[in-house]
């Protein structure tokens, strides 16, 4: 069976530069799986990334019926329609590997599923209103307009991660689409995504609908795991992410992600690039302000 590694990169420029970085990141640090871009315009990037572009060892442009101006989430929906090989690694491209991402793509694989996602928890009805491992929306607004069972178990992901069976993860996205055409109006969402609808809220209750267990473990401790390091604080050094993760994530708007993190995703880049005599040039203060959820 064949696996590729999928990045998205749409709209403002940063999200071009963010791509090129970490798909060098990744390659870089030893991983020969091939990576696949989805954009709206290769025109647009080459004109920004220009001879870097080399990169990515397939683009494509995502058709329009599969693209919405300012909703992100709509295209990331719509992902299960540009996969080419058997299985696929889907990562958000603001994120940069600290190390080789190969045991992590076995890892996956070995795991046997339709669809991984890194899980923050689960929640069930009888919980509460308050979900905890969730911000998008509340309980009874999702159980309510859904009709989900009194025994439904929501999943809670972050779709920074994603690893996608093509045959098997069909029904899902098939599921989060017709979902996503009936959502939950913006102004009762608990919080939008930078002013528009999230992704994983449609495909946390399209999981639950399918009865899928994303989390890589099957206990949703997928933090502890190890797969991809996210942090608003600096509580791990640099050493200690290296040691226990695969990828450092600078998620959120300007400003979310601690700055020690966002300055060593930096280094790191400027370290690989300086290896093979190049130069870094698309730097976190490029691509930070460019970030999507920077809107309110």
């Amino acid at each position: 069976m064949t696996t590729s590694i999928i990045l998205m990169a749409f709209g403002k420029n940063g999200y071009y530069f963010a791509a090129y970085n970490l798909a060098f990141s990744i390659k870089e640090q030893g991983c020969i799986t091939p990576i696949h871009l989805i954009t709206d315009s290769y025109e647009k990037l080459a004109k920004n990334i220009g001879e870097r572009i080399n990169v990515f060892d397939l683009i494509v442009e995502i058709e329009p019926q599969h693209f919405k101006v300012g909703e992100p989430a709509f295209a990331k929906l719509n992902l299960h329609h540009y996969i080419t090989t058997d299985r696929a690694l889907y990562l958000d491209v603001d994120a940069v590997a600290v190390k080789d991402i190969s045991p992590l793509i076995k890892l996956l694989e070995d795991a046997n599923k339709p669809y991984i996602s890194h899980t923050v928890g689960y929640h069930t009805i009888d919980k509460g209103n308050d979900i905890p491992s969730m911000q998008w929306a509340w309980a009874n607004d999702i159980w309510n307009q859904y009709a989900l069972p009194t025994d439904a178990v929501l999943p809670a992901i972050n779709s920074s991660l994603v690893f996608i069976n093509r045959v098997g993860a069909e029904p899902i996205y098939k599921k989060a689409l017709e979902l996503y055409a009936n959502p939950i109006p913006v102004k009762k969402l608990r919080m939008p995504w930078g002013g528009s609808q999230p992704d994983e809220l449609y495909m946390n209750i399209a999981l639950s609908i399918c009865n899928i267990d994303p989390s890589l473990d099957g206990k949703g401790n997928d933090d502890k795991t190890g797969v991809i390091h996210f942090a608003m604080k600096r509580t791990l050094t640099t050493v200690e992410v290296r040691e226990r993760f695969y990828l450092q994530s600078y998620y959120g708007g300007l400003g979310f992600t601690n700055s020690f993190y966002t300055n060593w995703c930096d280094k790191i880049l400027r370290d690989l690039h300086a290896a093979k005599g190049l130069r870094h040039d698309f730097t976190m203060n490029h691509i930070l302000k460019d970030k999507h959820a920077n809107k309110k």
